[in-house]
């Protein structure tokens, strides 16, 4: 069986009206953070010996993880979520709801550390 792990970060589109100056310094940071945050998980991946390929795209996170999965021809995908309260998932929206129900192939979502820390205490 062949394992690979795709470490994906998906630039959502913001839409604001901006000078062209400053709008393409915005691309610019966007971008060198993005990469940073994808660059952070080669080191395990080289060495654990771990198949990888980084993936970088711009638009909704939610329908580029599945576009991704789907393209990679993916068996299931894995992703964090971080623990946002109700009401802000309900008006700003959920990645991880949005992979569930939309992704072709099984989701398992792993709680942020934080909630699960909650979690346990409130039990």
């Amino acid at each position: 069986m062949r394992v690979c792990f795709t470490p994906l970060h998906a630039i959502a589109h913001v839409p604001v009206s901006l000078p062209t100056d400053v709008w393409q310094e915005k691309i610019k940071e966007t971008m060198a953070a993005a990469e940073k945050v994808v660059t952070r998980y080669e080191a395990p991946c080289i060495s654990y010996k771990i198949n990888y390929q980084t993936v970088l795209r711009s638009g909704a996170p939610g329908e580029v993880l599945c576009q991704v999965a789907e393209q990679q021809k993916a068996h299931f995908v894995v992703l964090g979520c971080r623990g946002q309260s109700t009401l802000r998932r309900t008006v700003l929206g959920s990645v991880s709801s949005y992979a569930i129900n939309h992704a072709h192939v099984p989701v398992t979502v792993v709680p942020h550390p934080l909630q699960r820390r909650l979690d346990v205490t409130s039990q």
